[in-house]
């Protein structure tokens, strides 16, 4: 999962300092929520034992243990899909970082896209995601980029 590590780093950034999010949202690690869901409890740990605040001054284990969590939590209902295994690792990558980004509640209302995905029409799918959907009008350069990887298979950053 390097590339979708790679891409969800580009998009989110990594930041030990809370910070707030272009949405008001305090956001920390790599794109981490703290106003949806407060920090991992490996995370309180951490942090506690190094006599840190658990949503600020985050160490380097703390950012790791909360993407580990977040990306499994965000993302691990795509890796059961029956077609997971035959997108190619930079599609993989492009799903994750649309996963980690709106959350699987969200990306499961995906339904068309998804729907395309699964048959591997990879035209279709960047299509009706570019056009169809609020989030690419919202964060287009992270969509088209997105909707670029979907469409050629290949990991372009």
């Amino acid at each position: 999962m390097n590339l979708t590590r790679q891409l969800i780093e580009l998009d989110e950034g990594v930041r030990s300092k809370r910070y707030v999010d272009t949405k008001g949202k305090r956001t920390i690690g790599i794109g981490h929520n703290l106003d949806a869901a407060p920090a991992c409890q490996e995370v309180m740990d951490l942090q506690t034992k190094a006599n840190l605040p658990v949503d600020d001054d985050w160490l380097p284990d703390s950012i790791e243990a909360q993407y580990v969590e977040d990306l499994s939590d965000n993302c691990s209902w795509l890796w059961n899909k029956p077609w997971w295994g035959a997108c190619n690792e930079p599609r993989q990558a492009a799903l994750n970082d649309m996963a980690f980004n709106l959350g699987p509640e969200k990306m499961q209302k995906f339904t068309t896209f998804l729907g395309l995905v699964a048959v591997q029409d990879w035209d279709a799918a960047a299509n009706d995601l570019i056009n169809n959907t609020e989030v690419a009008k919202e964060l287009p350069v992270r969509y088209y980029r997105l909707a670029r990887i979907l469409h050629s298979g290949e990991m372009q950053v």
